[in-house]
């Protein structure tokens, strides 16, 4: 209770200093027009009486103070609070008819907020607007309080004109407060815009030829016009070849959101000759990075900007916006056209950029667009090889081995290459190898064993298939498998024909080969694995061939190490069982 108290004595305290000060003619204005604001600002409803009473003060600032506290307390968020300035209607009704066009400006804004209809206020407003003077910021109040009742386009001269000033006032000392009064005059000119009164925009393109602050503006409030404005494509072309920083960055970013054919067709290849200029490629990019898989046009210039030596982040996006265009796995995908002139330009940016660029940004971008425009496995998975063995940076080489082992059992044919990276003295390298070969064959320290074993001549060869020869009937071939009849598998495999497909009872050929027919048997109850290991040998011993391939892309030896017991691997590698 006693806390309450002490913060309610605080805070009459300092309702009566305020008071104090802003009513004193003894006082300096500034510090007048101060208590007026924080009145408003802090303790709203006690302000109201008081501001009420210096709408009748000799000073301007003062009233004009009065008056703003006002529209201030009508404007606040706690309902409670802003019905309190309804106490002050009369005094502000009267109050529009001050000397001060400022004064009464700052009196209609308060009394609209309060209910007052704009209609009833237009006279006033339109009183302001023939004021001259430097008032353009009462003008701009007034003609913003006229949108809906007079005609847009003569409204819209006395926007710009604070508009412009406001520009002006960013690189003066004074400069407080111009950042929110030109998002205000930005909101105002989309209204203008907004009514659907097309003379509005031909206001807004007149002031475009000049290069003056305020242009980025213009633009922004033009592009809310639905349709847009006529050859508004051409109009941001114009714009984007200009001095103006602002204005051209603003003219890119409207660019990207322009995608009718007839405007693409005007803007994107004025966009991809500015990738060539350093001013101006960022923007440039960020447009056509939001048209990506829209248009055929600028591939080769976005590639060469990723391949060029322009900033990571421009570079990032020039690959972005190629993978985008030739992504073939897209929900919507490019049309034909578009994947004709993009994957060529994609693909030949990637690996230009995948063959030198060190670990970083600019590669994670090139080996993510790489996956998405390539979906061969086995062909980006060869594209990403022949990168490998010509960067040099040690942390790229292990993320484009990780990438190649994303193709899995698809990059089959590359385990030989990729073996001497298993043997790296740079460990990111080494173990990123081991991963990559373990993912696409598993059995690949097993395949590396055997091959040195058939060097050395400690295993055979594989057999060449025999001319005219016939595979091994497959229901025969099980039979004697499960029984282990080693006797029956001679008589019905021999050198000639154990890389041959099995014959099916109908006559056709089977997928697999005797050896993986045999390896089909692992893991069964009925076939004890010496006997399988047996047969297995067997084979071996004939010249089949543990490498081929099954549909799924794996082979024998990888099936084995999966799903086989370790005698029948070793008899798949030529070795004797352990004991």
């Amino acid at each position: 209770m006693l806390c309450a108290t002490v913060v309610v004595a605080a805070d009459d305290a300092f309702v009566r200093a305020s008071e104090g000060i802003l009513m004193s003619r003894n006082a300096s204005v500034k510090d007048r027009v101060d208590a007026a604001d924080s009145l408003a600002r802090h303790e709203p409803r006690a302000a109201v009486p008081i501001l009420i009473k210096a709408l009748n003060e000799t000073s301007e600032p003062v009233r004009r103070a009065a008056a703003r506290g006002l529209w201030t307390v009508a404007r606040n968020e706690k309902p409670e609070d802003a019905i309190a300035a309804r106490e002050a209607v009369n005094a502000l009704r009267t109050a529009l008819g001050d000397v001060s066009v400022s004064v009464a400006m700052n009196a209609a804004g308060a009394l609209e907020k309060l209910g007052e209809p704009p209609a009833a206020l237009a006279d006033y407003r339109r009183a302001a607007l023939r004021t001259t003077g430097p008032y353009s910021y009462e003008r701009f109040l007034a003609a913003r309080g006229l949108i809906g009742i007079d005609p847009p386009a003569a409204l819209a001269p006395y926007v710009l004109d604070w508009l412009f000033e406001e520009h002006r006032r960013l690189d003066r000392p004074d400069s407080g407060g111009a950042r929110d009064n030109i998002r205000a005059i930005d909101s105002t000119l989309a209204d203008l815009v907004r009514t659907g009164d097309r003379d509005v925009l031909v206001v807004l393109e007149r002031e475009l030829p000049a290069t003056r602050p305020g242009t980025a503006d213009l633009l922004r409030a033009m592009a809310v016009a639905k349709p847009p404005p006529e050859r508004f494509a051409h109009t941001l072309v114009v714009v984007s070849e200009t001095p103006n920083a602002a204005a051209v960055a603003t003219a890119y970013d409207l660019m990207g959101k322009l995608d009718a054919p007839g405007d693409l067709a005007e803007w994107v290849p004025a966009a991809a000759r500015a990738l060539a200029d350093p001013r101006r490629q960022a923007d440039a990019v960020q447009a056509l990075r939001g048209v990506a898989g829209k248009t055929p046009l600028g591939m080769p210039e976005l590639a060469r900007l990723a391949e060029s030596t322009a900033p990571d982040a421009v570079r990032v996006t020039a690959l972005a916006t190629l993978g985008a265009a030739s992504d073939a796995t897209a929900e919507w995908q490019p049309s034909p056209a578009v994947l004709a002139a993009s994957k060529p330009a994609a693909l030949q940016a990637f690996r230009t950029v995948l063959a030198r660029e060190p670990a970083g940004p600019v590669l994670d971008e090139a080996l993510r667009g790489l996956r998405y425009t390539e979906r061969d496995f086995s062909r980006s998975a060869v594209l990403y090889l022949a990168a490998l063995k010509q960067n040099s940076d040690a942390g790229a080489q292990a993320q484009l081995l990780q990438y190649i082992g994303g193709a899995h059992s698809d990059a089959g044919a590359l385990v030989d290459e990729l073996r001497p990276y298993a043997s790296s003295r740079e460990p990111r390298v080494r173990a990123a190898a081991i991963a990559a070969l373990d993912s696409i064959r598993p059995s690949w320290r097993e395949s590396g064993e055997r091959s040195a074993a058939v060097a050395a001549g400690s295993v055979p060869r594989v057999a060449p298939p025999q001319a005219g020869a016939k595979g091994a009937d497959l229901t025969k071939f099980y039979g004697a498998v499960m029984s282990g009849d080693q006797t029956a598998i001679a008589r019905l495999v021999n050198a000639g024909n154990v890389n041959l497909p099995l014959v099916m009872p109908n006559g056709s050929a089977a997928v697999l080969t005797p050896i993986g027919g045999a390896l089909q048997h692992c893991g069964l109850p009925q076939v004890a694995p010496a006997k399988l290991a047996a047969a297995v040998a067997q084979l071996v011993a004939l010249g089949a061939d543990p490498e081929q391939r099954a549909p799924n892309g794996a082979t024998a030896l990888d099936h084995a190490k999966a799903a086989c017991p370790p005698e029948v691997q070793q008899a798949l590698l030529g070795q004797p069982a352990a004991r």
